[in-house]
């Protein structure tokens, strides 16, 4: 059911946004690499280097970075690449990042707001907008 949903949310989201100049090229290329990792259910961890890929081509594609985009990038470099690492102490790790699966809750987060942006993207282009990312 998980794996259903992947591929719908993401197929509504290809269809209604036809806009395919680079910059969303790149959004659609970070948001397909997101999915692979968080939709499907035997992700292990070496495998979200697929899902840094795909959050940093998100963060290097935009025309104007903030703040924010900043410390989403810099908290899913750290929850979802080191947490797993010797950087936390096994307590941490143990209690805290394992069973809470910590690691896939900033890619859910880069995610959603791909997706966010392409929706909005696609939809002005829809109504006649031709606005660049």
């Amino acid at each position: 059911m998980i794996q259903l949903l992947g591929v719908i949310l993401t197929l509504v989201c290809l269809i209604l946004c036809e806009s395919f100049n680079p910059c969303h090229f790149a959004l659609h290329l970070s948001l397909l690499l997101l999915a692979l990792i968080i939709f499907n259910n035997k992700s292990e961890s070496a495998t979200f280097i697929v899902a840094i890929v795909g959050i940093g081509i998100w963060y290097f594609s935009k025309n104007q970075v903030t703040t924010l985009d900043t410390l989403i990038l810099i908290f899913s470099l750290v929850f979802a690449e080191l947490s797993t690492s010797d950087i936390f102490p096994a307590f941490i790790r143990k209690v805290y990042f394992v069973p809470y699966h910590v690691k896939v809750w900033p890619v859910i987060l880069v995610y959603g707001i791909i997706f966010a942006e392409l929706m909005r993207v696609g939809m002005s282009f829809k109504k006649g907008d031709k606005n660049s990312y």
